[in-house]
This record gives C-alpha cells, sequence and structure tokens, in this order.
C-alpha cells in the first residue's frame, strides 16, 4: 500500500504545546498523524530514536509504515517534539522531504522547566518537600 509522505513536521520543546497543535490538526478531516498499531494519532519518534539520523533516513520503509495508506485530499504530519534537540534531524528531513514545513514550538523557559517539574511530579518521577526538590528513585 502507498504511504502519504509528510508534508509537514511539529516540533519543539517538551511542553511547549506541541500536542495540543498535533490534537487540533488532528481534527481537520484531510490532516493526519502517524498511528500506533490501532490507529491511535502518536508520535513517531523515528529520526530522534535513530543513533545516526543520517543512516535512519537511507532506510526508511518503517517511518512510511506509521502513517496511514495514501489517500487523495489527505496529507499527513509527523508531531515529534525531540526532533528539536538533535541539530541533525532538520537538514536530514530537508534532504528526504524537500517540500516539508517546519511548525516549531517554543515557550518562554521558566515557564516550560516549571511545567515540566510538574509533570515530572505527577508522574512520580520528582518528589517534592518543603521548598526542595528531589528525584525519585
Amino acid at each position: 500500500r502507498r504511504r502519504c509522505l509528510p508534508s509537514l513536521a511539529v516540533i519543539g520543546a517538551m511542553k511547549s504545546g506541541t500536542t495540543n497543535i498535533m490534537l487540533y490538526l488532528q481534527n481537520h478531516p484531510q490532516l493526519r498523524t502517524s498511528e500506533d498499531m490501532i490507529g491511535w494519532p502518536q508520535e513517531s519518534r523515528y529520526f530522534s530514536a535513530a543513533h545516526d539520523p543520517e543512516a535512519a533516513g537511507r532506510n526508511w520503509r518503517f517511518y512510511l509504515r506509521k502513517y496511514p495508506p495514501a489517500t487523495d485530499g489527505v496529507l499527513t504530519f509527523d508531531k515529534s517534539p525531540n526532533y528539536l534537540l538533535n541539530p541533525k534531524i532538520p537538514s536530514v528531513l530537508a534532504s528526504l522531504m524537500p517540500s516539508l514545513k517546519l511548525l516549531v514550538c517554543l515557550r518562554n523557559p521558566t515557564s516550560r522547566a516549571y511545567s515540566h517539574l510538574q509533570h515530572e511530579c505527577r508522574n512520580g518521577r520528582v518528589r517534592q518537600a518543603e521548598g526542595a526538590v528531589f528525584r525519585s528513585k
């Protein structure tokens, strides 16, 4: 089955709104993102998970399998915030998909760090006690 190359990549810092943007875009009837085995939207993280993004770009059939089959009038997009962390990834994406648009989400660093701390606390990876912060074991 033919797969649609992404037309857009949503990248950005963690806790900068990339998930909300993905959900807003996914609501459009002509936009789809990468999907898990049962069709739920998910971050592909294909190039950020690879030790060498350039090598991953040479063998990207697995990447394409994450996207729904090509349908007339439907565009796909990749939402992988981690792509922002590796300076090689945008150039690899540009060489593989020259018409790809990048949507970069940024946030005030202090607000983002505080939001990330709250996220870690909610997930039990960090705990707070009387003004101090401790990493959970």
